[in-house]
């Protein structure tokens, strides 16, 4: 019994730490933001302003923070997009954090229809953390694994978009 309460304490302790070196990667990725280290790309849909069909007021903006890879100079690493969307009246905000190999380790989601804030922690492909609200779980149920999923596929499409004109 002590071996088995062992073994589940160092892997909730592993997803824990994995958690934490989350946080501090994308707190160092603002910071690096706000003290103008990194570079900004940016991209933005319907910036006319032009009324879009069955959506009305219609507009997407997407900013792609980078710097150099300096183990691949002058190779670009993308690090957090940031995405403001607004459908009719409906607006939403959502970042996505790439690690410095560029996978998505984090995504951050707030407003749209539900007016929710949600927050995905990712390990690889595997996601490691919910948190819908104040509900946060490490054992993620089946909805939440393919809303996970379908942010991944997103994360990609975003990833290679930069990939093409950097």
């Amino acid at each position: 019994m002590r071996i088995l309460f062992l073994v589940v304490l160092v892997a909730a302790t592993g997803l824990c730490e994995g958690i934490g070196e989350i946080r501090e990667h994308y707190y160092a990725v603002k910071e690096s933001i706000e003290s103008g280290d990194m570079y900004l790309s940016e991209l933005e849909i319907n910036s006319t302003g032009a009324m879009y069909p069955a959506l009305g007021t219609y507009g997407r903006s997407f900013d792609f923070y980078w710097d150099l890879d300096q183990e691949n100079y002058p190779a670009s690493r993308l690090l957090l997009v940031t995405v403001s969307s607004t459908y009719a009246a409906v607006e939403e905000y959502e970042e996505f954090l790439f690690s410095t190999s560029g996978e998505l380790r984090f995504y951050y989601r707030s407003g749209g229809y539900d007016m929710n804030e949600e927050r995905f922690y990712f390990d690889g492909p595997n996601l490691q953390r919910h948190i819908i609200g104040e509900d946060s779980t490490d054992r993620p149920g089946e909805e939440a694994r393919e809303a996970a999923e379908m942010i991944l596929l997103e994360a990609d499409r975003l990833f290679q978009s930069f990939q093409l004109v950097h």
